[in-house]
C-alpha cells in the first residue's frame, strides 16, 4: 500500500452506520463481574466506488465482547471485533 497526500481523492468510500451499541465499561465489569453481560455492537457498513459511484457492496458488522467471567471483554473489545470485519470485508472488495 502506498501513502497518498492528505488532499487526494479515496478509490472507495466506506460509510458505517451504527444500529445497535450495548455497552459494557470496565466498572460495570467489576462490579458486576459476569452479571454485566456481553457488550455488543452492530454495524450497517456500505462501501462505494467513489470514480463510478457504484456500490462495491454492504454488509451487516457484528461484534460481541468475550463473555462468562468476571475478565470478559467490554465495549472495546466487541468494537475492535466489528472494525476486524470491516478491514477483512474492503480487502476482499479491493
Amino acid at each position: 500500500m502506498t501513502a497518498r497526500p492528505p488532499d487526494a481523492q479515496a478509490d472507495l468510500q466506506l460509510n458505517a452506520e451504527i444500529m445497535k451499541l450495548k455497552k459494557v465499561d470496565a466498572g460495570a465489569r467489576v462490579i458486576g463481574g459476569v452479571f454485566a453481560g456481553q457488550a455488543h455492537m452492530v454495524v450497517d457498513v456500505k462501501l462505494t466506488d467513489m470514480k463510478t459511484g457504484k456500490s462495491v457492496g454492504a454488509f451487516q458488522a457484528e461484534g460481541k465482547s468475550s463473555g462468562g467471567t468476571i475478565f470478559a471483554g467490554t465495549t472495546y473489545q466487541s468494537v475492535e471485533r466489528v472494525v476486524e470485519k470491516i478491514v477483512e470485508f474492503v480487502q476482499k472488495s479491493m
